[in-house]
């Protein structure tokens, strides 16, 4: 369970603080969270779900988590 823990929390952190690339000037035409690109992120949690660390439910909520920040950020810019 701690294991669990230590893998979820920092994945549930990142995934909020991508939130911060939203606000980033409309020339930024990518989204991503510090040099790891969204596609990055999902290939993580890929390996993070077949390696064990975490179970199938978590892998698909933080992967709907990413996918809507994603989402989000990219509506954002077709605003303008």
């Amino acid at each position: 369970m701690t294991s669990i823990r230590s893998v979820t929390v920092p994945l549930l952190a990142a995934a909020l603080l991508l939130v911060a690339g939203c606000f980033n000037s409309p020339e930024n035409s990518s989204v991503h969270f510090g040099d790891v690109s969204i596609g990055a992120q999902l290939i993580d949690l890929q390996s993070a779900f077949e390696q064990g660390a975490i179970d199938q439910a978590e892998y698909d909520a933080l992967k709907q988590a990413i996918m809507a920040l994603a989402r989000g950020c990219e509506s954002d810019g077709d605003d303008e």
